[in-house]
């Protein structure tokens, strides 16, 4: 009897866990007005703690995998690589979604569009710069500081689903504009404050360049983080129990 009375207990756990938590406004499939407010109310009550019943990771500070950034022809006088680790991103908790679209009830047929914006998009990390012009190397290492002011971002996905009736993304494209980028790097070019002074300068007054210049692979690193992240949240609760 108390064998079967600990399973009953285990049954209804698993149950529970697989259901929304009730402090989320459910809506009707491909009720974008709903769904706009639902997901809004989540990220203003969640946004810095998480809420670990979907697997939503607090966004107040993200950590970023170690990635690189490499430019110019090393056969050329001119090339130059970042590399980039101990990131941390901040901000993503003041997110605001303006556009929520295409959940419809079978998630095959579903085309989702969202867009969103955060005020400001921070982060902080180490970089290894490493650069050839013409005879002259540089291999130096530095913190920085970085600031997206006014980020905008359109994600667009399909969905399919198991046999058990979670949901899971395909076809994840995304899109990335910003009204500034802001940089601060320490120690570019070791003993010379000066030339690093000017570095900074340089780049911040021509950060449209340079934004240009390295914007797809900052938005497919993005990407694959948002990717990783709705897949989680999509895979601890069936699809049709998003919705009512």
């Amino acid at each position: 009897m108390q064998l079967s009375l600990i399973y009953l207990a285990l049954v209804a756990q698993l149950v529970v866990a697989n259901q929304l938590p009730p402090e989320i406004e459910k809506c009707r499939y491909q009720d974008e007005n709903c769904l706009l407010r639902s997901s809004n109310s989540v990220i203003r009550k969640y946004g810095k703690t998480g809420l670990p019943e979907i697997n939503l990771l607090p966004q107040n500070a993200i950590k970023v995998p170690p990635y690189s950034l490499q430019r110019g022809n090393r056969d050329l006088h001119f090339w130059h690589d970042w590399n980039v680790s101990d990131q941390w991103v901040f901000g993503f908790e003041n997110t605001t979604f303006t556009k929520f679209q295409g959940f419809d009830k079978d998630p095959r047929h579903s085309q989702v569009e969202i867009h969103g914006g955060v005020p400001s998009v921070s982060s902080t990390l180490r970089f290894q710069f490493v650069s050839q012009f013409l005879t002259i190397k540089i291999n130096t290492t530095g913190r920085a500081k970085s600031d997206f002011q006014n980020f905008r971002f359109i994600l667009k996905f399909s969905l399919t689903a198991d046999d058990k009736g979670y949901a899971k993304i395909y076809k994840l494209s995304l899109n990335l504009d910003l009204d500034r980028w802001i940089q601060e790097l320490d120690d570019l070019f070791v003993g010379n404050t000066d030339l690093t002074v000017i570095a900074n300068e340089w780049m911040n007054r021509n950060w449209r360049e340079y934004w240009v210049d390295i914007e797809s692979e900052i938005t497919e690193i993005v990407r694959l983080l948002l990717h990783e992240k709705l897949d989680q949240i999509f895979a601890v609760v069936p699809y049709k129990d998003f919705f009512l």
